[in-house]
């Protein structure tokens, strides 16, 4: 009884999912403009339509058009499905309108005929010969008409995806761009317009020969990023060429020549007015980690911490303190935030192999406002770097 529950259950899940897979896999409405075509080509005068003279080319255009709007419908894009079912649907009006210009002219004929034979009627005839000319150009002008609007249309269809394509280019070509300066800042850490000097000034003329094509907007996106991609890849050339020659000059350097050295590096990392000198150290003042009334780190500025992670593994004789300030407000609210932001940059730089005996941290609060203009920046933190003595 047990097993034959379990095997019904079991059962029953297994149609439940599968009417769920049915369900999430139907396709969506077809758009009302491919319903048209539909219809309007599967009417009775539609073969008569295809057979007139001068019409079936637009007729079997149209026929085309539908199938390749189904295609895109089941590839699910409906917009080039609606698009397409439009022309088809232009294409068909085309053909109609031809199919009835030649009935109007075979009228013609007919009453033209019938006035040099039946002299009573003729002025009935003629009225008839002069409205169905006029119905003749009348149809003669909506077939120019709508076959300058196809035209357009599909001039507009280009025009547009053309200027999506070059937008796209662009873009890719600004991106790249973008990426090769970080690779140029990864190689100036290691100072590689100084110890690998010839492949950075290559990759460096690459950079401003991409830079120089993407302003004048006179070459391709194309040309662009092959410049680019050449200039990132002679940076980490020179990054690697530079590491070893780097740290060897590390290395030799007296105590207060790393001070100086980590000056410069806080400098080119933060600004040289965020970075201020304290005995036997320096201090890096650290803005726009924090929202107001926050200490959580942001996102968008964890690259700065890392890059500050890293100069602190490179300086490790040096001794860390981290003070943390918030804006004016409450007090007591501000002090607790100032503290809990000095210890979450503390816990930042620890999980990036800067050793916790080297590091304090103390909550200032709002005692110490360093920029009174600028009340954001004042939700800081403040790394002092100092020799011991």
């Amino acid at each position: 009884m047990t097993r034959t529950l379990s095997s019904l259950l079991s059962s029953g899940g297994l149609i439940l999912s599968m009417a769920f897979l049915v369900v999430s896999c139907k396709p969506p409405p077809k758009p009302k403009e491919l319903q048209e075509l539909d219809r309007i080509l599967s009417q009775p005068d539609a073969n008569k339509v295809e057979q007139a003279p001068g019409a079936g080319e637009y007729y079997r255009k149209s026929r085309k058009l539908r199938r390749a709007a189904l295609d895109a419908y089941d590839d699910r894009d409906l917009e080039r499905a609606k698009h397409l079912a439009i022309r088809g649907e232009l294409a068909y009006q085309t053909a109609e309108v031809i199919a009835k210009r030649g009935n109007s002219k075979k009228r013609l004929e007919k009453a033209n005929q019938q006035i040099s034979e039946i002299n009573p009627k003729l002025k009935r005839l003629v009225q008839e010969r002069d409205k169905l000319q006029d119905e003749v150009q009348n149809l003669q002008k909506r077939v120019s008409k709508m076959r300058a609007q196809q035209s357009r249309r599909a001039r507009t269809a280009q025009d547009n995806q053309a200027n999506e394509d070059a937008r796209t280019q662009q873009l890719e070509a600004e991106n790249t761009i973008d990426e090769t300066e970080t690779q140029k800042q990864r190689a100036l850490r290691v100072k590689a317009n100084k110890f690998a000097q010839a492949t950075f000034n290559r990759a460096n003329n690459y950079l401003k020969s991409a830079k120089a094509l993407l302003s004048a907007q006179t070459s391709s996106p194309e040309d662009v990023i092959q410049d680019a991609e050449k200039a990132a890849k002679f940076f980490e050339k020179a990054q690697q060429e530079a590491k070893p020659k780097y740290e060897e000059h590390l290395a030799k350097m007296n105590p207060q020549e790393r001070l100086e050295s980590l000056r410069e590096d806080l400098e080119f990392e933060l600004g040289d007015d965020y970075v201020k000198g304290v005995s036997r150290g320096v201090r890096a003042i650290v803005t726009g980690l924090f929202d107001e009334g926050a200490s959580r780190i942001r996102s968008s500025s964890r690259g700065r911490l890392e890059e500050l992670a890293k100069i602190a593994a490179e300086y490790d004789e040096f001794q860390l303190f981290i003070e943390g300030f918030t804006r004016e407000g409450d007090v007591t609210q501000n002090l607790t935030i100032s503290q809990v932001r000095a210890k979450n940059v503390r816990q930042f730089l620890q999980k990036r192999e800067v050793a916790e005996d080297r590091v304090g941290t103390k909550g200032r609060g709002q005692n110490q406002i360093r920029y009174p203009d600028r009340p954001s920046e004042n939700d800081r933190v403040e790394i002092v770097f100092r020799l011991p003595q």
